[in-house]
């Protein structure tokens, strides 16, 4: 079960309404529809990565827009969450992204291993 602190970012059209109290873990799609993950204190940053003064990774595919953030107390813990999803693929992100708990689980389980390999 996804807990409490995670959170899909409204569309447009239900206005924003991101309140900045903690460190954020955030997954932006660029415009050739890479997905980048990031963490800021500061949500005000991801306007920075649209601006052009993110990452170098986002700054060449712009736009960019905010699909999912996650907040953390403290910065080991989303430090952790952030390698943690930098390591999966664009499939399991997109679960993520989407609150698809059961693709989410489907896609962390271990292919089973061949014996006599």
């Amino acid at each position: 079960m996804l807990a409490s602190y995670l959170h899909r970012v409204p569309s447009p059209a239900h206005g924003q309404g991101i309140i900045d109290h903690a460190l954020h873990v955030y997954i932006l799609e660029c415009r050739d529809r890479t997905l980048y993950v990031g963490s800021t204190w500061d949500l005000d940053r991801l306007a920075q990565h649209q601006g052009g003064e993110g990452a170098e990774n986002t700054r060449t595919r712009r736009p960019v827009r905010v699909l999912y953030y996650e907040d953390f107390d403290r910065i080991e813990d989303a430090f952790h969450r952030e390698k943690q999803i930098q390591g999966w693929g664009r499939a399991k992100r997109l679960a993520l992204v989407e609150g698809d708990v059961e693709r989410l689980n489907r896609l962390s389980r271990k292919p089973p291993r061949e014996h006599g390999v």
